[in-house]
């Protein structure tokens, strides 16, 4: 059986994931259903709203619930449709059970990247504003473990974005990553020695 999944904001704007509608009438944000009533279908190169509708089978991206760590280039890929990417990225946000987390390093990169782009970089605040993503605050020991890290991967290179990603990981205790950057989260690693699962996995 087909579910509908959309990525989007409603006639109030608010951003709204409706991951699993089945027939069950489901209400998310400022009151979608499983109808999956959106309106304002726009061009995201016109600095408008995204409305990304995606018919999937039933089959969720991820098995588990837990948190998701949301790097940049996953950020700017799903907030501007012209990005190479875009689809594999509302993919695996449509499909995922769990909540979104980052940190402040990743949204203001996306909001910069996004605005050399041509686009509102105000989407990506908006963004998690409106539900996207939990935004976790600055700490002092995340800032910490974050020198520590760019010391020792200075060489892949990793910037303060994906170090408090990964002092993010080692406080969540999660594994999974929500990246387009092979290369660094294959090469990082949480808590000294582990490894992280890769969304989308190619």
């Amino acid at each position: 059986m087909k579910s509908l999944r959309c990525v989007g904001y409603n006639d109030q704007t608010s951003f709204v994931k409706l991951r699993s509608v089945s027939s069950r009438t489901r209400t998310s944000g400022g009151g979608l259903s499983s109808a999956c009533k959106l309106s304002s279908v726009a061009s995201i190169r016109g600095c408008q709203i995204l409305v990304a509708i995606i018919a999937v089978t039933s089959r969720e991206v991820s098995g588990v619930g837990a948190e998701l760590l949301l790097d940049t280039g996953p950020l700017v890929a799903l907030l501007d449709a012209a990005e190479r990417r875009h689809g594999d990225c509302v993919e695996v946000l449509s499909g995922w059970d769990g909540r979104l987390v980052t940190t402040e390093p990743v949204v203001t990169e996306a909001a910069y990247l996004l605005g050399s782009a041509g686009v509102d970089g105000s989407l990506a605040l908006r963004f998690c504003l409106q539900g996207g993503a939990v935004v976790q605050p600055w700490t002092d020991e995340r800032a910490s473990r974050a020198v520590d890290l760019m010391r020792k991967y200075h060489d892949v290179p990793m910037d303060y974005a994906d170090a408090s990603l990964v002092a993010l990981a080692e406080e969540l205790g999660t594994p999974q990553v929500f990246t387009l950057d092979l290369r660094g989260f294959r090469a990082y690693r949480w808590k000294s020695r582990r490894s992280f699962q890769i969304f989308p996995s190619a």
